[in-house]
């Protein structure tokens, strides 16, 4: 499997905004309606609404239970917002231009055993500041 992912250019439309605007309201359901169903408490949802809140893996799994989307939805629109603000932090373009690669651009190389389903899979990833590639191989051992 190969996915390229890349830093869209325009600033994404924020978990919050999403939230609202494609599922709260179209659906008519409210803060509390949604905080409910969750098992959360009403200032979570509103802070995610509001942007003051991320979307964390068990609030990805919850929102995708209810709305009938994946945890990978929410997740992957989470992440797109954080790199894209991190991309255009002044902070962080100072803190770059300090910084000294220790190796050159290329390729990584990790394994990963992942304990209960007793796969070895192997990840390489081309790394880029803007651009990530990723290619998995998984071998089943013995």
């Amino acid at each position: 499997m190969t996915t390229d992912f890349r830093i869209p250019a325009n600033k994404p439309t924020p978990v919050g905004d999403m939230l609202k605007t494609e599922f709260l309201e179209p659906l008519k359901i409210s803060q509390g309606q949604l905080a409910k169903v969750m098992g959360v408490g009403r200032k979570t949802v509103n802070e995610l609404c509001i942007n003051k809140r991320g979307v964390t893996s068990e609030t990805a799994f919850l929102l995708a239970k209810v709305f009938g989307t994946t945890p990978e939805f929410w997740i992957n629109l989470q992440i797109v917002n954080d790199l894209w603000a991190t991309q255009h932090s002044e902070f962080m373009k100072e803190k770059l231009a300090k910084v000294t690669p220790l190796v050159d651009r290329g390729v990584c190389l990790a394994l990963v055993w992942c304990h209960g389903a007793g796969l070895v899979a192997m990840w390489i990833a081309s790394l880029h500041f803007v651009s990530i590639t990723m290619t998995c191989e998984v071998w089943r051992v013995a």
